[in-house]
């Protein structure tokens, strides 16, 4: 049995799902939310944030912006998902990636996508790529409506969901961008890593063999 762990954020969309997606809704209802993304990307708030995600494993900017889907309806937010796919994402994929996931479903390989992004935008995603399994980040609802709060985080804390999937599999092939992967990287019988240039050097520090490298600017 052969198994792919697959990320979805800068890995098949050249894109940060849940940051793009909030500010392409906001726009699309009109609701003009620029200073705030504005102040999410000034310098002293990106160290902070990222701080932040370092030692505590929180990212502050990201529940903030969260918070802004209260209220908003489950079934709504699947369908402008949908939208988002369409009007968005397609422009953003990162089709070489994508054609080596389907050689590899064409291999015989069970293909799982595992992302921090939100449920709905994973679920969307899923279901246009026919990949039936898949692990997001969830979210509160209360009777369909949504809080704006997260029930269950998966920002850098995939392995504790796949570990016990991965020992179940022969060989296990893991595709990301993300450096909070490594371990999963170092679980696994061969990587794709999709790198920045500025991050090519920290890749070829820790990963010795059993790897590809995709460059992106």
């Amino acid at each position: 049995m052969k198994l792919a762990v697959i990320d979805i954020c800068g890995t098949l969309f050249d894109s940060n799902t849940t940051f793009d997606f909030i500010k392409w809704y906001l726009h699309r209802q009109n609701k003009n939310r620029d200073r705030l993304f504005s102040l999410m990307r000034m310098l002293p708030v990106k160290a902070l944030n990222k701080c932040s995600i370092q030692f505590l494993k929180l990212d502050v900017v990201r529940i903030i912006l969260i918070r802004l889907l209260n209220g908003l309806d489950k079934v709504f937010l699947k369908e402008e998902a949908k939208a988002f796919y369409q009007e968005f994402l397609l422009s953003r994929k990162r089709s070489e990636i994508l054609s080596i996931v389907e050689t590899l479903r064409e291999q015989g390989y069970d293909l799982i996508l595992v992302s921090a992004t939100l449920d709905f935008i994973a679920e969307e995603i899923a279901e246009k790529l026919n990949i039936r399994q898949f692990f997001s980040t969830t979210l509160y609802y209360k009777d369909g409506i949504c809080s704006g709060k997260i029930k269950e985080d998966l920002l850098g804390r995939k392995e504790i969901i796949l570990t016990s999937i991965m020992k179940q599999y022969k060989e296990v092939l893991t595709i990301t961008d993300n450096k909070s992967d490594l371990s999963l990287i170092n679980q696994s019988s061969h990587s794709y890593i999709i790198s920045l240039r500025k991050d090519v050097h920290y890749w070829e520090q820790r990963l010795k063999e059993n790897f590809k490298m995709f460059i992106y600017e």
